[in-house]
């Protein structure tokens, strides 16, 4: 499925919170399109960016992970392991 056709209901919302805020239509309409222009301009950036990088790939994948790691000790898992109290137990049941 094309990309676009799955953005045109946030670009509509992004449209209507800015008229709703006040804005010309006109107005609205070119800030909503030069923003979705910035897009596509960081796409081309990180593109290139990223084809000078490519050995630096790896390393910033293990920091992703090791932090994704870390959230998951520090903070879900002494929660699971908490004990529950009664109401939380007849909650999740």
């Amino acid at each position: 499925m094309c990309k676009r056709t799955i953005e045109v209901p946030q670009e509509l919302g992004d449209f209507m919170i800015l008229v709703w805020s006040g804005l010309a239509r006109r107005t609205a309409l070119i800030l909503n399109g030069l923003s979705s222009l910035a897009a596509i301009a960081g796409g081309l950036c990180g593109y290139l960016l990223l084809r000078d990088t490519q050995a630096l790939l790896p390393y910033a994948m293990v920091v992703s992970a090791a932090s994704f790691i870390y959230l998951a000790a520090a903070e879900v898992l002494p929660r699971m392991t908490a004990p529950a109290g009664r109401r939380e137990t007849v909650l999740q049941g």
